[in-house]
């Protein structure tokens, strides 16, 4: 199924893909109204230091009483204190029933607890938050603490102004997102069953004066992709959008809409569309809509639609595209792009940075970004390598990369590269008799820079042996979010596209990257988010496997290192540079079969004979079979 059968059946079965998204706003309305209402309010307890030296706030006592905030947070599910608070509230509660609706947390870091109550009404809420801050008060001043802690209520609970549940904006995005699906399979069904197309797809203007010219796609190509990596690559460092709007949010903003509009431009001006699949567009289109009713129910929809919105612009630029050009084509051109931008930062960087590890200066790329740039460039000529259509250039470029792989100190880079280009070889073609005698030449000059030399190990080796083992400390907060407390919504749903950090205890530090790709769709998807993207990412790779030879190897090598370094870099299904080389490379493994670009190598074409093929002798670009 392409993107033109879908358009073209929810053309003309719009009316399926209405009514289902009306039934879906419908059906979650209508749970909203059997639903009943809860207020939730909260009430401060404070930990204070009363043992010796009771002024002297020491940073020991301030870690202790930190650590002693969590055992009174405790408190709240015994059954002693849930007793005495159903004593303060009175009306017939009982430690049952309000087993479940008490809780506390402690914020990160602090000496506070935070105690809810969850009732039918603004003031039971109230009443219960205040009444169970009292028990834990009194309960703590017990045996419960030490002697030189006490606790007070600093802030009593306050009446809240509504409901904080059920979610109302998350339970209508969730309906409108289930009518959509069904909305879509039902149109497609029913365009399926129907004898004959009602209608047909309309000439795209510019088909009766020929449309564009080679010279006018190659152009729109390279503009486009340099306008979309110029909306994509970070403008400043250590900065996430979290809302609102500043002139670099609007400036990367209008960037991509320019980029929209010149696919548009120039879909119109084809007089013939390629077939673009719709199963990778419709996968990732699910799991933004997932993240959006993510950030909806963590109260962040306003940051998590815009970034959801983002990358749609960005995919649906990528779609328009790849309807003109083959994905190979579009793939070859971004090459041709990032080789600029990589060698420009790259030398830029040697000259105006100091730092340690080489980033880009002009423009301003981290070191591990530069890297996964390079990196691509070397998959891209190794597959070119492996279906022996490389040029004696194209092994200096290639060098050089790899060379500034090293100096960024990326482990990951360098890692996911190594086992990406093994995989690869998995879909060998040919190979020219040049190309096997320089990888034997080049044997003892690899081997001496492996052992005689200390750069291997200074790049794997670097921050010692246990920043290697603990991944950088990114296992820090892999384990924060494995263990991050989430309501129902957050666990099925997640926070939102916009969450890029989360809270992390027991460190100096209060909050950190998550660092991975599917950490962060487990955290900004919750459970249905990285189960889709996990299994469009199997799907792809199963595809590149067995995706014809010409191209095989480049595909399965950029979607395998994709995988493989989003475990541990963030940004596979984000607006980066990352989601789109993984869009293309969907794209092209999964219309492969449709494509005429992707045929089997021939025996008229020498750069692209099967390796059974035997070549003159003699010839500097023989290949062996």
């Amino acid at each position: 199924m392409t993107l033109q059968d879908l358009f073209l059946a929810l053309r003309l079965r719009w009316y399926v893909l209405a009514g289902a998204a009306l039934l879906g706003v419908l059906a979650a309305g209508a749970i909203l109204l059997v639903t009943p209402n809860t207020y939730i309010a909260t009430a401060t307890v404070a930990l204070r230091w009363v043992g010796p030296q009771p002024g002297v706030a020491e940073v020991n006592n301030a870690r202790y009483l930190t650590r002693e905030a969590q055992t009174v947070a405790l408190l709240v599910e015994r059954r002693d204190v849930l007793a005495s608070t159903s004593e303060f509230v009175g009306g017939g509660e009982t430690a049952e029933s309000l087993a479940g609706r008490v809780t506390a947390a402690v914020p990160i870091d602090t000496q506070l607890v935070r105690i809810r109550g969850a009732a039918g009404g603004p003031k039971a809420a109230t009443d219960l938050a205040n009444a169970a801050a009292r028990a834990v008060v009194e309960h703590s001043a017990g045996e419960s603490l030490s002697p030189s802690v006490d606790t007070t209520v600093v802030v009593p609970a306050r009446v809240p102004a509504g409901p904080a549940l059920p979610l109302r904006g998350a339970y209508l995005a969730t309906g409108l997102l289930a009518g959509l699906m069904v909305g879509v399979a039902g149109a497609l069904l029913s365009a399926r069953r129907a004898s004959a197309p009602e209608e047909t797809l309309p000439v795209p203007a510019g088909a009766e004066d020929g449309g564009l010219s080679h010279a006018e796609v190659r152009l729109v190509s390279y503009l486009a992709w340099v306008i979309l990596i110029a909306a994509s690559i970070p403008w400043r460092t250590g900065t996430f959008y979290e809302g609102g709007a500043d002139p670099v949010v609007i400036a990367k903003a209008g960037l991509s809409l320019i980029g929209l509009a010149l696919g548009v431009w120039a879909v119109s001006r084809s007089p013939v569309l390629l077939p673009v699949p719709a199963v990778p567009v419709l996968m990732l289109g699910l799991y933004l809509g997932v993240t959006v009713v993510g950030g909806i129910a963590n109260q962040t929809a306003s940051a998590a639609i815009v970034v959801a919105v983002r990358v749609s612009i960005l995919g649906a630029t990528l779609c328009l595209m790849a309807a003109v050009i083959p994905a190979a084509d579009l793939m070859r051109r971004l090459v041709h792009v990032l080789g600029v931008l990589v060698f420009v930062g790259a030398g830029t960087g040697m000259v105006l940075n100091d730092a340690a590890r080489l980033g880009g200066a002009i423009p301003m790329l981290n070191p591990n970004l530069l890297a996964l740039i390079a990196a691509i460039i070397v998959m891209w000529v190794m597959s070119k390598v492996f279906t022996a259509r490389e040029g004696a250039l194209e092994f200096f470029v290639a060098a050089a990369c790899v060379v500034i792989i090293l100096q960024t100190g990326s482990r990951t880079a360098l890692a996911a590269l190594g086992g990406s280009v093994g995989a690869m070889l998995l879909r060998c073609t040919a190979l020219r008799t040049r190309t096997l005698t320089l990888a034997a030449l080049s044997i003892p000059v690899i081997t001496l820079v492996a052992l005689g030399t200390d750069i291997l190990n200074s790049v794997f080796t670097r921050g010692g042996t246990q920043s290697v083992s603990g991944f950088s400390n990114r296992s820090i907060a892999w384990e924060a979010a494995a263990n991050l407390q989430r309501d129902g919504w957050g666990t099925w749903f997640g926070q939102g596209l916009a969450q890029k950090e989360i809270s992390v205890p027991g460190q100096w530090w209060n909050t950190q990257i998550l660092d991975s790709s599917w950490v962060s769709a487990l955290v900004q998807g919750g459970y249905l988010g990285v189960a889709i993207v996990a299994l469009l990412t199997v799907m792809v790779l199963i595809k590149a496997l067995f995706a014809p030879r010409s191209l095989g190897p480049l595909w399965l090598g950029l979607t395998l290192y994709l995988a493989v370094g989003g475990f541990l870099e963030s940004g596979l299904f984000d607006g980066t540079v990352q989601f789109m080389v993984f869009l293309v490379a969907s794209l092209a493994v999964c219309g492969a079969r449709r494509s005429g670009g992707h045929q089997r190598p021939s025996v008229l074409e020498p750069a692209g004979r099967p390796m059974a093929e035997a070549t003159s002798a003699g010839s500097a670009s023989a290949m062996l079979a």
